[in-house]
């Protein structure tokens, strides 16, 4: 069950599986009058397309969804393909000690940690009614990725001195103004004989 009051004003997509949609309408029919945004359920499999969830929500909030070891690695690229840079993604799950949990919870960590940073909120910021010492809450953002920017640059042996100075100011130039650069993955080819 989630909380309706928490979606005044916005634009809700309830996701889970084919078999759980029933319920999730229901819930959603009987909380109507909690909403004055919209609120809508579709079926989400974790590692499928996300296209119909595009474009990046402002928040994606998570529920218990680290339990076991097979649904680690679809439960991440989904929040990949899913999660823009700005958006916030709200995680909280009960941390359990028994069997293959721990191991489970680590592993998500792990791997969590190569594409998205995240933040554990401190327990006594959590709900005073509903706090617990085994009920954590995270709040995670995509990373944003050094810029790996490479350039190949091929004059041509007929170019003449003019472009090839051109060239070694051009590479100086850009050399220096790269650093603030934020994501970028690019790989440019010129040549010089075709008139770039």
């Amino acid at each position: 069950m989630f909380s309706f009051h928490l979606f005044c004003r916005a634009n809700v997509t309830v996701t889970d599986l084919e078999e759980v949609q029933d319920l999730l309408k229901m819930n959603i029919e009987k909380n109507q009058h909690l909403v004055s945004g919209s609120i809508q359920a579709k079926v989400l499999k974790w590692g499928e397309d996300v296209t119909d969830f595009l474009p990046a929500p402002d928040f994606i909030l998570m529920a218990d969804c680290i339990y076991y070891e097979e649904s680690l690695e679809p439960l991440l690229k989904t929040l990949k393909d899913l999660a823009g840079l700005g958006t916030f993604i709200l995680c909280c799950y009960e941390e359990r000690t028994m069997g293959q949990n721990p191991e489970v919870e680590k592993r998500y960590f792990e791997l969590l940690q190569r594409d998205f940073k995240l933040q554990k909120v401190p327990l006594d910021e959590h709900d005073e009614e509903y706090r617990s010492e085994d009920i954590h809450i995270f709040i995670i953002r995509r990373k944003k990725m050094t810029s790996q920017l490479m350039l190949i640059f091929q004059p041509a042996r007929s170019a003449s001195s003019k472009d090839q100075n051109s060239f070694k100011s051009f590479e100086k130039e850009f050399d220096n103004s790269t650093s603030h650069l934020g994501v970028l993955n690019l790989m440019l080819t010129f040549n010089w004989n075709a008139g770039i």
